[in-house]
């Protein structure tokens, strides 16, 4: 085969692979394009036409554009290749733009451009590919620079089944989407009922290990408990791609041991389609409808692109989005504490020879409903000005998400005490377990979450493709981001005798549901909740967590004209954070008179006939929280003290400095980047020590206290990369670090009293190590002629100084003696290791046979084995990783002829710890609850989903679409990984809905 049919075959493999879905060029409107490097212009022309272009590296180099204005792609490069030492070749798959004959030249040339110079015409090895498709596109086709930086492993492209931005990293190698995490009650099973993606884990690790950003900026961090970042809350719509980087240079990592993910808002100088964009889309929840509750959801969004300037040089972009979406599903979980051992030694442990899994016993059953909404309001803006030697752009975020939920809950409560429960003695010193004293309970509560995120960004710096041998970019960065918990208000009903069952409780397994036997009597007490009393009149909780960020970084790169070295590139971050979480707690003694019943409260406002239907066969009344909030509103809160107003108190200031500074060599197909971080930062802390009503005595500093962390990493990294046509791999061998959440270096503390009178202080420890990890990448990518494509990895991770994920609580936490005083703080694990393999494939069945012509078959699949030694004695001496299943697997049958398409997609995710087995002794105080055994997995889980679209020309798409065909359940974890005996359940619905979005 000769160098130019190589070149030919080279360049139509990769360009069918870049725009598969594009066939010919999209209407554009006029084509403004100034003089610049003729490379430069050549990726503007391919944003502006929405066509590929193709060229060689380099052999444009000294080349600069002619003047154009153009109202096509065709008249475009004759305008701007006119005298040029080029040839233009049109293919089916783009253009090629390639060195050789002069270009016909222009009736009048224009004067100020440089006089054209040779360019190269040996050409190197490797096609570069500029494609609409990889600049603009929409959101959902998540770029995975997982090799060199401008190889991207598209996933799945958007689905109007994913209801916000969590849930569209769904489908992609690595991603774990998780309905809820461990925030206290910002995340639990609660949040959990919400049935929606929330939050993310990547390559086995939770959120605190990954780095998110929106155009380079860090998302704030205003969940008090961890450092993971809401996704929820945000719109697919605001966004128009995201890019997920699992290998990071010294420039991007740093925070990002398992990824770094980057979210892009529009830009005017990336839209194929300046002008208005509107998309509409609304979905009937069928669970919803089937309790009778409201069940239509909307979304909608509206987006402007503008290009103007005489020489199109400056771009606006604005945008709104606006959705509500509302949720009924039921909730069977269980009180905290009300889990026993069957069969218990004197110290209250499992008596050895007895398998932990099948001791479990179960003593309290909730039966919940919960409903609500979630509406989320979002509006971006962008003001960008593009010369050809300067680039400058001021953007702006801001997004509100605000859910209003409520929980009903009829509860059979056993184990509450000691003398909720019998003991009987086998010998030998051991007892079994049974309940005999259980109470009907009724229960509401709220449970609302208010957020906000702003971002404001001024940027400038040298514009891409800039021939100049430097270049440097600044930006000037403020985040805000706020976290709340307004108004959570409850209330209970019940009684020590008037709701007294008949017997204790005892369960039976109905498909993973726990099922109470019941009498006759008891079944009627439980059917009649309006009968209970008054018990807990109302409790009112505001917690609110917020960060304030400032963000300054530069960066200055030198690219040599010859030579192995391509880059030499440094840069300074400096970072300045305010973080603070507050929480009250207020309780009313004196909204009703002793004795009120549910029925005589004046609060009922409707009911479900069935708590689940067909599993659960009993009705629940159905309070109204706006009636319970005007009662509150009139009454006087009981008294706090000073402990009770401060002791849930937080601030913490970061400040952070961190410069890189790293290299590109090339030879041939090879590519080398080291490079090396260094960052340090300081944190100071503000909380409140409880016990003496913030009077210091006995040498206690009771009241405002004061703590100080300081952290420092040396983050040494290597890239080797390689590409040989249709081929690329990359190695990549680099150091990350992850700091502990502030909640564990200086949460809430307090100073009690012991039963034998020793002092116990319970307090954060800002001695905790930061993480440490050494991380290693091998991956791989290749693309064929006919569309298909193959991405595998195999990476690991060894972490140092590990700390889980404890949510609220302090993790590991240790007993210490010090001058008399006993101390429990949180302490450093020991090391975790991940190792894992992932693969993405699309396959065009056409290429199997001409009958399959249209049909694709696509899957992404993750495998992971995540350990970790977390020097907990009470725990396994190694335990597996949090958030971390063994398997992750989505495969999608996709079918598309003409204007029509379909697509039926599938998920499959392994069962995976959330939470370690640390609950302490349970109620009854008789069985410890202490180790392994009791750790909390959630069970594997699936979710099927199906679209049908028809494009409306060129410019929009409908789409009809079924999420969750199956009507999977949405969130089921139980106690130990072997027995269903302790289990909690979300169950889920079917979404039936369209999506429409049409450029105009």
């Amino acid at each position: 085969m000769s160098a130019r049919a190589g070149l030919w075959w080279m360049g139509v493999v990769l360009a069918a692979q870049a725009s598969s879905a594009i066939a010919s060029p999209v209407p554009v409107a006029e084509i403004v394009i100034p003089p610049r490097p003729l490379e430069a212009a050549l990726m503007e022309l391919t944003r502006q036409s929405g066509s590929n272009i193709l060229f060689l590296p380099g052999s444009m180099a000294g080349l600069t554009s002619r003047p154009v204005r153009a109202k096509g792609l065709a008249q475009a490069l004759r305008q701007m290749l006119a005298g040029m030492p080029v040839r233009v070749l049109h293919q089916a798959h783009g253009v090629v733009i390639a060195p050789g004959r002069m270009a016909a030249k222009p009736a009048a040339p224009h004067a100020a451009s440089p006089r054209p110079q040779a360019a190269r015409l040996a050409p190197p090895p490797v096609v570069i590919v500029v494609s609409a498709r990889d600049t603009a596109t929409s959101f959902g086709a998540e770029a995975f620079h997982n090799t060199a930086p401008d190889l991207a492993i598209l996933s799945p492209a958007e689905r109007a089944t994913d209801r916000n931005l969590a849930e569209a990293f769904a489908r992609s190698p690595g991603v774990l989407v998780l309905a809820t995490n461990l925030q206290g009650d910002l995340g639990g099973i609660d949040r959990a009922g919400r049935a929606e993606g929330q939050f993310l884990a990547i390559r086995g690790l939770s959120g605190a290990f990954a780095a998110v950003r929106v155009d380079g900026v860090d998302l704030p961090q205003s969940l008090p408990f961890g450092r993971d970042a809401e996704l929820g809350m945000l719109s697919t719509l605001v966004f128009d791609k995201a890019r997920i980087t699992l290998t990071p240079g010294a420039q991007e990592a740093g925070d990002a041991t398992s990824a770094l993910v980057d979210l892009a808002t529009p830009s005017a100088f990336a839209d194929r389609h300046p002008g208005l964009r509107i998309t509409l889309g609304g979905d009937l929840d069928g669970q919803a409808m089937a309790y009778r509750q409201p069940a239509a959801s909307w979304q909608a969004g509206l987006r402007y692109t503008h290009r103007f300037g005489e020489a199109q040089q400056w771009g606006l972009a604005l945008g709104v989005t606006a959705s509500r979406r509302v949720f009924a599903t039921s909730e069977q979980t269980y009180q905290q504490g009300t889990v026993e051992l069957k069969q218990v030694n004197a110290a209250g442990t499992t008596p050895a020879g007895i398998d932990p899994a099948s001791n479990l016993l179960l003593t309290g059953l909730n039966l919940e409903f919960t409903r609500g909404s979630t509406f989320s309001l979002a509006g971006h803006g962008a003001l960008e000005w593009h010369g050809d030697k300067l680039q400058a752009g001021l953007r702006v975020l801001h997004a509100v998400s605000r859910t209003r939920q409520d929980i009903y809950q009829l509860g059979l409560q056993g184990g509450n005490s000691a003398e909720d429960e019998t003991l009987t003695s086998l010998g030998g010193g051991i007892s079994q377990i049974a309940s005999s004293t259980a109470r009907a309970h009724y229960w509401y509560e709220t449970n609302p979450e208010n957020s906000r995120l702003t971002m404001v960004q001024a940027r400038i710096g040298s514009p891409e493709g800039l021939k100049a041998p430097l270049a440097w970019q600044a930006r000037l960065a403020f985040t805000r981001g706020v976290t709340a918990r307004p108004d959570h208000i409850e209330t209970s009903f019940w009684g020590e005798s008037a709701t007294l069952l008949s017997q204790g409780t005892a369960f039976t397994d109905g498909g993973g549901y726990p099922q109470p036997a019941l009498s006759a009597a008891d079944r009627a007490l439980i059917g009649n909740a309006l009968s209970y009393p008054i018990h807990l009149q109302a409790e009112r909780r505001d917690e609110e967590g917020r960060d304030r960020h400032w963000s300054l970084d530069s960066r200055l790169g030198w690219k040599p004209e010859h030579g192995a070295l391509a880059l030499l590139e440094t840069g300074l971050r400096l970072d300045l954070a305010k973080r603070s979480w507050r929480q009250i707690d207020v309780t009313y003694s004196n909204l009703f008179p002793s004795g009120t019943t549910l029925a005589q409260s004046g609060l009922v406002d409707g009911s479900i006939a069935a708590i689940l239907p067909g599993v659960y066969d009993v009705g629940l009344p159905l309070v109204s929280g706006n009636r319970l909030a005007a009662l509150i509103a009139k009454a006087t809160p009981d008294a706090l003290t000073l402990d009770e107003a401060n002791a849930q108190t937080l601030d913490g200031r970061e400040a952070r400095a961190a410069g890189f500074l790293r290299a590109v060599l090339g030879r041939g197909a090879f590519t080398l980047q080291p490079g090396l971080r260094l960052e340090s930062s300081a944190m100071d802390t503000t909380y409140w020590l409880a016990g003496n009503q913030g009077v210091p005595a006995g040498g206690i500093a009771y009241g405002w206290n004061h703590g100080h962390a300081r952290f420092l990493a040396l983050l040494p990294s290597l890239y080797l990369d390689w590409r040989d046509g249709p081929w690329q791999a990359r190695a990549g061998l680099w150091t990350s670090t992850t700091r502990p959440a502030v909640s564990q270096l200086s949460g809430a503390a307090s100073l009690t009293t012991q039963a034998d009178g020793s002092l116990l202080l319970t307090q954060g420890n800002p001695d905790l190590k930061a993480m440490h990890a050494t991380n290693l990448d091998l991956s791989g990518a290749w693309h064929s002629a006919g569309g298909a494509r193959l991405h595998g990895a195999l990476f690991a991770k060894w972490l140092t100084h590990y700390i889980y994920d404890a949510g609220a609580d302090y993790a590991n936490a240790a007993m210490v003696s010090e001058n008399g005083l006993l101390i429990s703080q949180p302490v450093n694990g020991g090391t975790a290791r991940v190792l894992g393999a992932e693969v993405s494939a699309s396959l065009p069945l056409g290429l199997l046979g001409h009958a399959l012509q249209g049909w694709t078959l696509g899957t992404t699949a993750t495998a992971l084995d995540g350990r970790v030694r977390l020097n907990n004695p009470l725990l396994d001496p190694v335990e597996h990783l949090q958030d971390a299943p063994p398997y992750n697997v989505s495969v999608e049958l996709g079918w598309a002829r003409g204007a029509w398409s379909a697509r039926i997609a599938g998920r499959w995710t392994g069962a995976f710890l959330q939470q370690y087995g640390l609950f302490g002794t349970s109620l009854s105080d008789h069985s410890r609850l202490d180790g392994s055994a009791f750790d909390i997995w959630v069970r594997p889980s699936r979710q099927i989903d199906l679209d049908i679209g028809h494009k409306l020309g060129e410019r929009g798409e409908i789409r009809l679409f079924v999420r969750n065909l199956l009507a999977d359940f949405a969130w089921r974890s139980t106690m130990g990984l072997a027995s269903y005996a302790v289990p909690q359940t979300i169950s889920g619905g079917r979404q039936v809905g369209v999506r429409a979005d049409y450029a105009f």
